[in-house]
């Protein structure tokens, strides 16, 4: 479908290609689209192409063609046009909405938006409700105010709606202090702010820079005080963890470590220096501070390709520390789960038996040159269960 301008044919709007399903008996089937008109833009045309490629014909008709307002209209009721409030007053916005198309019984959303230049718009914590109390206003309050509606779910989409926005200006009134505090002072990105009798949430605190908030606190003798905050937003330390140790599924460790250097460490292994010394795969983590703020990342060690090795011959009789034992090789045992060994004689008999994957078998009292048979079940680092069967000599 498209939607064309009657003045001069220009193509406004263009809708997704719709494929109509064949249905016997014939059922009707109901499609449509939204759209937004430019200003100034009074009379359109509505045209429904028929893609069809088969050079046949095909049946079709077109019934209750029908063109509404998308979504509502939201009007602010409190303040009522642009308002100058003193400094530390309450002020309520309250605001009501025209349904238009949105069926009566559907359930609404909503949320109180502010910008300072009436460009850059932020939602304001808490204000989901078509009343919202500011309980002290102060001059950082100062700016544009709005609402944004739609029904639940659909408040990013195409049909939510926004009220007229409404000017706030804050202004000092009759509140004249007996001194001024100037307080300089730093927060980090996207943190909220609770020094020096300030309550600024993390919305007042999103961008990299500084600003000034204000606010009375009052005096004996009525001789109260006007405390300034020059708030300065810092960013967050950037930093990552370097695996700079040895090849961990060669070696069973390695060595994670912060780059570059931070002033504070917290790895969840508990540890707090700059390094660890990983011995498993997994995942590890760290929270890193350069003296004002704190991050966090993390690192993730995978599975090793998971590969046993198993000798078939062990010299035993010899007694040189050589090679005495039987037992199996795997460069990350912790991740062998359910393990079992079994080794029986030629007869059949079970000699040994262990759930241990680091076990070492001494075959006391047996004959040089003798064979044995043995079978080991486990379940690698895939979930999988494995089975090896085979044949050792002791020499």
């Amino acid at each position: 479908m498209q939607l064309i301008s009657a003045d001069d044919n220009t193509l406004l709007v263009r809708s997704h290609i719709v494929h109509v399903p064949r249905n016997n008996p014939l059922i009707w089937h109901q499609y449509g689209f939204s759209y937004s008109l430019p200003d100034n833009i009074h009379n359109v045309i509505f045209r429904i192409v028929n893609k069809n490629a088969d050079n046949i014909g095909n049946d079709w008709a077109i019934d209750d063609i029908k063109v509404t307002y998308c979504g509502g209209e939201a009007f602010i009721l409190t303040p009522t046009a642009d308002t100058t409030l003193c400094f530390g007053e309450p002020i309520e916005l309250s605001a009501q909405f025209v349904r238009h198309s949105i069926p009566a019984d559907a359930t609404m959303e909503y949320e109180w938006e502010f910008s300072p230049d009436g460009a850059n718009w932020q939602s304001l914590p808490s204000s989901n409700q078509l009343q919202h109390l500011i309980q002290s206003i102060t001059h950082a309050n100062t700016g544009y105010y709005r609402i944004h509606a739609a029904e639940s779910g659909l408040l990013d989409g195409p049909c939510s709606f926004f009220s007229a926005p409404v000017h706030i200006t804050v202004d000092s009134c009759s509140v004249v202090p007996c001194d001024t505090l100037t307080i300089s002072d730093s927060v980090c990105i996207k943190s909220p702010y609770m020094d020096n009798g300030f309550n600024l949430p993390s919305e007042q605190t999103d961008y990299i820079g500084s600003q000034t908030f204000e606010r009375i606190k009052a005096g004996t003798n009525g001789c109260d005080t006007l405390v300034r905050l020059n708030l300065k937003t810092v960013t967050l330390p950037q930093f990552q963890i370097v695996e700079s140790g040895n090849d961990f599924c060669v070696n069973s460790e390695t060595v994670l470590e912060v780059q570059p250097p931070m002033v504070d460490y917290l790895w969840n292994t508990g540890e707090t220096t700059p390094f660890i010394t990983a011995l498993h795969s997994g995942g590890y983590s760290v929270t890193a501070s350069n003296g004002d703020c704190s991050a966090s990342q993390s690192y993730l060690i995978p599975n090793c390709p998971f590969d046993i090795y198993i000798p078939n011959a062990i010299t035993f009789s010899n007694k040189d520390g050589l090679n005495d034992y039987f037992r199996i090789y795997c460069p990350d045992p912790s991740a062998i789960r359910n393990f079992k060994i079994y080794i029986y004689n030629r007869w059949g008999e079970l000699l040994f038996y262990s759930e241990d994957p680091s076990f070492q078998w001494r075959p006391e009292g047996i004959q040089k040159n003798t064979f044995f048979n043995y079978v080991i079940r486990y379940r690698g680092n895939d979930g999988a269960m494995d089975q090896q069967k085979g044949m050792i000599i002791v020499f």
